[in-house]
């Protein structure tokens, strides 16, 4: 029975180090906030199980850099679940992950259909764990007993799921490919999360002046949602947002509109906004910024007969080099591995000689049922 250990003070947590860095292998996995219920991108928790005791470390209450070099030791390996966004939001913060297993991988290239931690648990394991708390505010104190016994569980069964997933992994001899994909974690750098940052297909229909006054509006209400620390979607509406960039009358008579939050229905905010307005007419006719032209240029007949022919000649590879590749993962491997060695993206990307997402295990598979296809395939690796 594993212990439950709940960190919030600087001396416990000096303790739990201690502990830990004498470990070879631990399970990893964080609880966050990401616009969910506050602003912004926010650590709530990170869960550490080391075989025998889990460590849930409050980063609320406590300098949690502390526990940094365990995470970014390489001699430590931390088995995790789909963390891509894990590791995004520990690089943030300025730690560096090392020495990564992600078990969502080997479950992708085992040929598991579903790939969710609590599927995994349910077809490795036989263990059924509820996901009832996963979008609870976790970033609000003092934590239930039940969101604490829900964290734990996280982690709980990630080291005894490891051990199976290798066990199988070795008796399909694709160990290789699954070192070779959490080895990618080790030197990668996620970019900074983007659900604050402007979707730029809100583009399209826009005029000039709407898109540029569009951005100011955005900058605006990332100002509000931060200093009321609420997800800024749910401060100002999106839709609603586009819609004033489209239509600025709707400023006026501010505090009798829907879609806003009430904080900011008041004469005040709608004056911001009428100062926004007025400073952006005068940029735009500074930087001779239309209000007529379209912000995304129409293709022009011939640009767009060209592309089209690149498309038929891109399907013509797909279908003549890399489908009756996908067809041999299929028969060795299974359909859900196909989708992971071998997806419509990557064969988009070869088609193109963009090689920079091919794995050399990939490469050699490839080479491999090419000549026994009888298929020219070299160019495009």
């Amino acid at each position: 029975m594993a212990i439950l250990k709940y960190i919030n003070t600087e001396e416990q947590l000096s303790e739990a180090k201690a502990i830990l860095g004498t470990r070879k292998q631990i399970a990893l996995d964080l609880e966050f906030d990401n616009n969910l219920h506050h602003y912004g991108f926010k650590l709530c928790l990170i869960q550490i199980f080391d075989g025998s005791t889990i460590f849930l470390i409050d980063p609320i209450f406590i300098e949690i850099e502390q526990i940094f070099p365990i995470i970014e030791n390489n001699n430590i390996q931390k088995v995790v679940f789909a963390f891509g966004e894990d590791i995004r939001l520990l690089q943030s913060l300025g730690c560096k992950p090392k020495n990564i297993f992600d078990t969502s991988i080997a479950l992708k290239l085992l040929n598991y259909e579903k790939v969710s931690l609590s599927d995994m648990l349910i077809n490795i394991l036989n263990i059924q764990v509820y996901k009832d708390l996963q979008i609870s505010d976790w970033y609000n104190r003092p934590l239930t007993e039940n969101q604490k016994i829900y964290a734990g569980n996280d982690v709980l069964f990630l080291l005894d799921s490891y051990k199976l997933l290798i066990e199988m992994a070795s008796q399909k001899n694709i160990m290789s490919w699954i070192d070779e994909e959490n080895q990618i974690f080790d030197n990668m750098i996620f970019s900074q999360s983007s659900t604050n940052i402007i979707n730029k297909k809100e583009r399209y229909e826009l005029t000039e002046f709407q898109w540029f006054f569009y951005n100011k509006l955005w900058k605006a209400r990332e100002v509000e949602a931060k200093k009321l620390d609420k997800p800024a979607h749910q401060v100002i509406n999106n839709h609603f947002l586009k819609e004033i960039a489209i239509n600025p009358k709707l400023i006026k008579g501010w505090s009798e509109r829907k879609f806003i939050h009430k904080s900011l229905k008041n004469i005040e905010f709608e004056n911001l906004l009428t100062g926004i307005l007025a400073s952006t007419e005068e940029e735009a006719k500074e930087k001779n910024i239309s209000k007529s032209k379209l912000e995304i240029k129409r293709i022009e007949r011939e640009d767009m007969n060209l592309m089209k022919k690149r498309r038929i000649e891109i399907n013509n590879i797909k279908d003549k080099v890399f489908k009756p590749i996908q067809s041999l993962i299929i028969r060795d491997y299974g359909e859900f591995c196909q989708t992971f060695v071998l997806s419509n993206r990557l064969m988009l990307d070869l088609a193109n000689g963009d090689k920079s997402n091919l794995r050399s295990y990939k490469k050699k598979l490839f080479l491999k049922y090419a000549k026994e296809l009888g298929i020219e395939i070299e160019k495009y690796l």
